[in-house]
């Protein structure tokens, strides 16, 4: 299930620059994760394979669990929607918080 955290600006704030979330996903990433520019938006690959903190209590088959980690950041000239599709506790975690960041610093405002 996909999971959106959207930021609108409206004037006078304006969102980031693709060059502005290049510098910010290099720096709040650094080390953990490289993100890489694809058609539309950024995609941020991280380490490890997706794990749910309650999967072996909850009795989720590994199998289910996808193969790899990312969140997506897409940007329009009203909007950054921080993207998670299929994640984890760790992934929905490092999304919220990226999410959290820019709305502070460009003075966005946080959709429900």
């Amino acid at each position: 299930m996909a999971l959106d955290r959207i930021i609108r600006f409206d004037k006078p704030f304006k969102p980031p620059t693709r060059m502005e979330l290049t510098t910010l996903l290099a720096d709040y990433f650094q080390g953990i994760g490289g993100a890489s520019w694809d058609k539309d938006r950024f995609f941020v690959t991280l380490p490890g394979r997706p794990c749910y903190a309650l999967g072996r209590l909850a009795k989720i088959p590994f199998s289910e669990l996808p193969e790899q980690r990312w969140i997506e950041v897409w940007k329009d000239r009203t909007s950054v929607d921080v993207i998670t599709r299929t994640a984890d506790d760790i992934t929905n975690a490092l999304a919220e918080g990226l999410a959290e960041i820019i709305a502070r610093f460009w003075q966005g405002a946080r959709e429900d």
